[in-house]
């Protein structure tokens, strides 16, 4: 019921931004965004219901109507630039400024991409490993990444290939969340994966987490971490759960995530377990 509540309503919320969109096409980009983003707001009823349509990470509306309103206005010619605040970057610098081979840890949202903008901006060489590179590319250009995207497929190769981007000098940055399919329901539940966890001790990488995610205001805001545990005396498993408490505790992600080896999709159960949603994270 919820999820057809929320496709009904997000239907509905998809109408009214197109028109509004070519409403302000003629606007500057800026001024054109804050008034559909505050206009959205205030009809925050019709994208809301995103939190209980096609959501199986459990993210915020807001970062999803984010992205629906730059996919609107480069469709109506507006080229915008969205905002970010970035929090920890000291992290990523001392690293890069110290040729410390990194990994990047992260979760899936939306606005995930945003993180090889960051790199760039930085001037870190950096690769994505990814299940879609056409679709993720795409993303990241739309969230402000100039040039091409590196990315690693999510393959047979990928472990070694992400040996030599290492070697390389190349940070890499992956996202370490998974779903899985809930016992005897519809539902999934978001689970983290310790394999790049286990690849950054294999390879004395230094593991630095990261979380993005929209504020009320519609800037995108990104965090970056660094564990609370030693990394080289801990198991990958540890790890795994010091990043969880991480984005709990110092983010204040209310979701149910715990540990678990990542399988792959022929190993699940398919079908309607995977278009289920979940609950949603809170507003921050």
């Amino acid at each position: 019921m919820l999820a057809a509540s929320g496709a009904f309503r997000v239907a509905i919320g998809a109408l009214w931004l197109k028109a509004y969109v070519r409403m302000n096409s003629g606007a500057e980009s800026a001024a054109a965004m804050s008034r559909i983003w505050k206009s959205a707001q205030r009809l925050r009823i019709f994208f809301r219901g995103e939190e209980f349509y096609r959501n199986r990470f459990g993210r915020n509306w807001r970062e999803k109507l984010l992205l629906r309103i730059l996919q609107e206005m480069r469709r109506a010619g507006l080229s915008h630039e969205p905002r970010v605040r970035v929090s920890g970057l000291e992290f990523l610098l001392t690293n890069a400024d110290e040729k410390i081979p990194t990994i990047v840890v992260t979760t899936h949202s939306p606005v995930d991409a945003v993180l090889n903008r960051i790199f760039r901006e930085n001037g870190i060489p950096s690769s994505l490993l990814v299940d879609k590179a056409v679709r993720i590319s795409k993303k990241a250009q739309l969230l402000g990444l100039q040039g091409e995207l590196d990315t690693i497929a999510r393959t047979n190769d990928a472990l070694l290939i992400m040996r030599r981007k290492l070697n390389e000098g190349r940070l890499i940055c992956a996202c370490v969340d998974f779903t899985w399919p809930r016992a005897r329901s519809f539902y999934v539940d978001v689970r983290i994966s310790p394999a790049m966890f286990e690849l950054a001790k294999s390879m004395k990488a230094s593991i630095l987490y990261a979380e993005n995610w929209v504020s009320a205001d519609g800037h995108i805001e990104v965090a970056f971490g660094t564990p609370t545990i030693d990394t080289k005396a801990n198991t990958a498993q540890a790890l795994s759960q010091d990043f969880i408490a991480w984005l709990q505790k110092s983010l204040g992600d209310q979701r149910d995530l715990r540990v678990l080896k990542w399988q792959r999709k022929e190993r699940r159960r398919s079908g309607l377990l995977k278009l289920a949603g979940l609950t949603a994270r809170p507003d921050r």
